[in-house]
């Protein structure tokens, strides 16, 4: 074999694996959600899990999504305050780029309480932009300020994913089928049952979907019990319950539809006396 034929067959290997790996990523319906911190899953429905839509549940869903390294403007105003303040005598870039950086972030924060959220971000990014060498004020505001403004640019990119995480949210809330929550964290699935399907297949795991409820139909229509179970139980819906009831039931209904037609149609054909 030529070192050419060589060279496009390891290729073409290399190609198929990586396509596969990616293939593997795209082909999982549950998103980017890690589940390393174990399988504890469950379905939640109506005013009880609109109440878990909040920030503190989107963390999983939005982790990773902003890695934002510095706003230009931000740290030219940032630094030429910071000069204008410095003492020399006082350098502390951690603690100063900390408490820039917190302000900051309170303030422009549309959320009910940003404290937490602000304390976090800001103590990462200022850790890392801040040496702990910086000898002069200059440097040190360069340094403070590098990382206050990288973790105001994160905070306002993750205020964004979570306003559209949490539509999401809601909207699967008031489903019938309801929306996916794993180790207090919200699954933004946009198919919530084939990640449930991908959770039992391929990660052994059980996910809780007792708050949807059970659904029976009959030719008179369905029935159900418990919340979820209400947006289910209409005619029009008979046809989609597990079991093949409902489609039994959906039939039905349209076979005597067109028998009654048939029979209006054959009356009105029929010679009058």
């Amino acid at each position: 074999m030529s070192t050419f034929s060589r060279f496009l067959t390891v290729s073409s290997a290399l190609f198929a694996f990586l396509s596969a790996g990616v293939a593997a990523a795209e082909d999982n319906p549950c998103g980017k959600f890690d589940f390393s911190a174990g399988v504890d899953c469950s379905i939640e429905v109506e005013g009880g899990c609109k109440a878990q839509c909040t920030p503190l549940s989107f963390e999983a869903a939005c982790s990773g999504a902003c890695n934002f390294d510095v706003d230009v403007t931000c740290t030219g105003s940032c630094e030429a305050q910071c000069n204008a303040q410095c003492n020399p005598a006082t350098i502390d870039c951690t603690a100063g780029c900390d408490a820039e950086c917190e302000s900051r972030c309170n303030a422009a924060c549309t959320l009910e309480d940003c404290t937490e959220e602000c304390s976090a971000t800001c103590a990462a990014d200022c850790d890392a932009s801040c040496s702990g060498t910086a000898a002069t004020c200059e440097a040190n505001c360069q340094e403070c300020c590098h990382g206050a403004c990288s973790a105001e640019a994160n905070i306002n990119c993750d205020l964004d994913c979570y306003a559209e995480v949490q539509g999401g949210c809601e909207v699967q809330c008031d489903e019938p089928k309801g929306a996916l929550f794993c180790n207090g964290q919200y699954v933004s699935a946009s198919d919530v049952d084939a990640c449930i399907a991908y959770i039992q297949d391929n990660l052994n795991g059980s996910v809780d979907v007792s708050a949807r409820g059970t659904v029976t139909c009959d030719l008179n229509g369905c029935e159900g019990t418990g919340a979820a179970s209400v947006g289910w139980c209409s005619v029009s819906n008979a046809g989609s319950v597990a079991g093949g009831t409902g489609a039994v039931a959906a039939a039905a209904l349209a076979l005597g539809a067109a028998i009654a037609r048939r029979r209006r149609d054959k009356k009105d054909k029929a010679p009058r006396a």
